[in-house]
Formats: structure tokens, sequence, C-alpha cells
């Protein structure tokens, strides 16, 4: 009975997808960045997407990111560090993200004229459109090897870079444990989508270093960030000094190249209590912890 308590207030059920929507009667969609130097609000006929192309999951470090699009002319954006980068589906696309904390705002098609509005930074979003991006399929031709529950192994070190190339690293020593998918408000951020995923190691060697910053981002822990694409590569905590955790979706798919492998990773769901109402967890009946353990 009291183990059964304590999972209880520890996990949701795996059965458990989505959170409750909370109905606004306004059509207006509100970005703002982790640190609050920019703050973006729309109003428009909104469209939406998950993009796993391997441009847009190098960009965010994650297994997808996620866009509210928008009409150009609807939407305001101040001046944001910008980055020349593309996407299969777009094309030329100029990314932008906070200067200051790194969170994804943008990406900005050359090819037509619309906003590709980062998901992950939307803090407001209107009810109906919450409703359909959780019904949107999710196009996984070019899905990264570990979305979705699928089991890993690792045949040689781990090897990633940021979108730019600039910061590149090799994780060695993979340590036993689980891939964490992470549903922060910091995470989603950091991706632009609904979540990062981590695996930890205990040797990670930066080949290049360039562009590279280590930033205290909680009370608790700091990541290493690009400072010239915005990627949010690592998180060293400050109560594991012989770890770090490399961002998966930073990590080349040669990399990861055998579901069958002996060494595998398990997978959970961290964070699960600020899931976005707009995401839907995948039915993987894998363990959903309510915080980061």
């Amino acid at each position: 009975m009291g183990l059964t308590f304590a999972l209880s207030q520890r996990e949701f059920p795996r059965s458990f997808r989505f959170p409750a929507l909370i109905e606004r009667p306004d059509l207006t969609l509100r970005v703002s960045c982790r640190c609050g130097a920019v703050q973006i609000a729309a109003e428009a006929e909104f469209e939406a997407r998950h993009c796993h192309c391997p441009q847009c999951r190098r960009y965010a470090c994650s297994a997808l990111a996620s866009y509210v699009v928008v009409p150009k002319d609807c939407v305001s954006l101040p001046m944001l560090s910008s980055f020349a980068h593309s996407c299969e589906h777009e094309g030329a696309v100029d990314r932008l993200a906070c200067g200051r904390c790194r969170s994804k705002i943008a990406a900005i098609p050359r090819s037509r004229d619309v906003v590709l509005l980062a998901a992950g930074s939307v803090q407001v979003m209107p009810t109906g459109l919450a409703r359909r991006m959780r019904e949107m399929p999710h196009d996984l031709s070019n899905a990264a090897p570990w979305f979705a529950g699928k089991r890993i192994g690792f045949e040689r070190p781990a090897r990633g870079s940021c979108a730019c190339g600039a910061c590149a690293f090799t994780a060695r020593n993979l340590l036993p444990g689980e891939l964490q998918h992470c549903y922060c408000t910091i995470c989603q951020r950091a991706s632009g989508g609904p979540f990062q995923t981590w695996m930890p190691c205990s040797s990670l060697t930066w080949e290049r270093s360039d562009n590279l910053e280590l930033v205290r981002t909680t009370g608790h822990g700091r990541r290493h960030q690009c400072t010239r694409c915005a990627a949010v590569l690592t998180i060293v905590y400050d109560s594991q000094p012989h770890t770090i955790w490399p961002a998966a979706g930073a990590v080349d798919d040669a990399c990861l190249p055998s579901p069958d492998h002996p060494a595998l990773y398990r997978q959970i769901h961290i964070c699960c209590t600020t899931v976005p109402p707009w995401y839907v967890l995948p039915d993987d009946n894998l363990p959903r912890l309510r915080y980061a353990c």
C-alpha cells in the first residue's frame, strides 16, 4: 500500500499522454524566451507542424522541432540572434533565437512569406490550435532512431555537434542508465519543441569549442551552449561532478546504429507535469515521472 502510494506521487500512469486543456476564449498566441527579453504576440489563422528532418533535429538538439506557422505580416519580430540554416521541407531558412538565454524563437523561410514560431517557446496558445496540434501526425521517415520509445545501443563512442559545427564532442564511457526525455520549460525553450533528451556519460571531450560557453541555467545545473547557432548541447549537474549529460539530439545518427545491440538504453519521460498542452506523448508504455526524479 505504501509503495503504491509513493509511486503514484512520483509517476503519472503510463497511460498518461497529454494534460487537460485550459479553455482560452481569445485567439492570441504569445511567445516569450526564458530570460524575458523576447515577447511576441500574434493573432492569425494558425497552422502547425512537427518536423523530424535532420537539419531541424540538429538545430533543436532534440528528436523534433515543432512550429506554429504565422503569416509574416501578422507578427512583429524584435532584433534577434540569427543563424542561416536549412530545413528539408522549407529550404533555406533564417533561424532566430534570444541572444541572451538561447531560447529558440522562430525560423523564417526565404521562399515564402511566413514565420515558423518555435512552439516550445509559446507560453499562451489558443485552445483550438492546441487541439489541432494534438491531432497532427508525425512524419517519421527521418525520425531520430530513439524517438517514440525505440530501444537503442551504442557500438562506438557517441560523436555529436551543434548545427553550425563550431562545437563538437565525443562522449565516451557511456553510463548504464536511461535516455531521459525531459519536458521542463527550460528544455522546451532550448529546443523550440516539446522536450529534449539526455544521456549520461562519464567522459566527454570537446573536439571543437570555438563558440562554446558553459552557462548556469538553474540553481542545480549548467548547460553547454553554442553562442553562434544557439544549440544547447549538455547538462552538467552540481550533484553529479563525474557525470555529464549530452543531448541525444546532437549525436550523429550513425553512432546509434542498431536497435538490437546488447548495450541497450532504457528510456523514460521526466518532468511530465509541464508537458505542453499541445503535445501528445507517444503510446510507448514508458514510465512518466512527474518531476526530474
